[in-house]
């Protein structure tokens, strides 16, 4: 798997696994490429250890480190949290249910027009 760090990416970035040949014997090596060594830089960890039998990574501080820092990520669910909050944020401002649902849905269309942009950058372009 560390050999394929050097593997070049495909041009295509392929979100979903729809197409590609995957089978129950598919191994993980067959998923990393080049662009995967991005991982380490955007932990900020030393990705040396690579370089090493995996059976002695366990002693290594680098991996250690690595380890504790991917350990350490939070998984968020940026389209959850953001439909959850759009709800609690405009639920009781109508009258009716199907009011609501206009707005949530005027809410979300607008929000698909302006992009992901925050309040901040708006505030700088109009300045």
């Amino acid at each position: 798997m560390v050999k394929a760090l050097d593997k070049p990416a495909s041009k295509k970035e392929l979100k979903r696994l729809e197409g590609k040949k995957m089978t129950m014997s598919s191994s993980l090596s067959s998923f990393v490429t080049s662009k995967s060594r991005s991982f380490f830089q955007k932990l900020d960890a030393d990705e040396d250890f690579l370089a090493k039998d995996p059976a002695l990574w366990e002693e290594d501080d680098r991996f250690k480190d690595a380890r504790k820092r991917a350990l350490g990520l939070r998984v968020v669910n940026d389209t959850a949290e953001r439909g959850i909050a759009l709800v609690q944020r405009y639920l009781g401002s109508t009258n009716s249910a199907a009011q609501e649902k206009y707005l949530l849905q005027l809410v979300h269309h607008h929000r698909k027009l302006v992009g992901p942009e925050k309040k901040e950058d708006l505030q700088k372009k109009a300045f």
